[in-house]
């Protein structure tokens, strides 16, 4: 179920059809598109196609999704504004907490939207699997690496698309990095766009960054696509 309007998009997750529609009516009042799903998984499909603003998610339904949604929920709702929901069906009262809010604050889906959705630039999760493959990294904030903030970093896990790099410097989403694959026997520079940033000190969390590949040359996109090509006699590291 849809509701058109602008370019916004919400996604709701629940299997009680009453709170789909009573959210649904709370968005349509924002003015901007929602679309409404039962299942995690239809929430990544979702995810994966659409550039997405923001999430509210029915506690209940969350409980029950099968494990590897939940583990893959974990990795994912992190990358955007969520707003879990608590249905009260005998009162029909809402519930609604923001995540990792650990106030437990009550909010509401309106105030949700103003000041979460609303300033947050929507994006869409990767299609492509990572793997957890651990390839030493010199990362820089500019092409040359002549900064003294270079960092020796290592993924946590790559694909075609992008890779997750440990570290414990300050960065912002959306702004570009540039990384040299130590092991890689083409040492051009490639460039990408940090797409999320977890902070030294996050509670059982590792300091991380994600990257979208921006450039990758075609012989890069070849040891990618099969890393066992990829020459394990590490470029002596000045």
């Amino acid at each position: 179920m849809m509701i058109k309007t602008q370019n916004m998009l919400l996604i709701i997750v629940t299997a009680d059809d009453t709170l789909r529609d009573y959210c649904l009516k709370q968005v349509e009042q924002a003015d901007i598109d929602c679309r409404a799903v039962s299942t995690l998984g239809e929430l990544f499909t979702e995810l994966g196609t659409n550039y997405c603003s923001g999430v509210l998610i029915d506690i209940a339904s969350s409980i029950k999704a099968k494990a590897n949604e939940k583990t893959k929920a974990h990795e994912v709702l992190p990358l955007f504004p969520v707003l879990r929901l608590k249905w009260n069906k005998e009162k029909l009262g809402l519930n609604c907490l923001l995540q990792n809010n650990v106030t437990n604050t009550n909010t509401s889906i309106p105030n949700f939207i103003d000041h979460h959705c609303r300033p947050f630039k929507p994006r869409r999760i990767r299609t492509q699997k990572r793997f957890p493959l651990h390839f030493s990294v010199l990362i820089s904030r500019d092409e040359k690496f002549q900064r003294l903030d270079v960092e020796r970093s290592t993924t946590l896990d790559i694909s075609l698309g992008g890779c997750s790099l440990l570290t414990t410097q300050h960065w912002e989403e959306e702004t570009c990095i540039w990384m040299k694959f130590i092991e890689m026997a083409d040492q051009t520079p490639i460039q990408g766009t940090i797409c999320r940033w977890t902070q030294w000190g996050e509670p059982m969390e590792i300091p991380s960054i994600g990257v979208c590949f921006d450039s990758l040359s075609e012989s890069q996109q070849q040891q990618l696509s099969k890393p066992s090509s990829i020459n394990q006699t590490a470029s002596k590291i000045c």
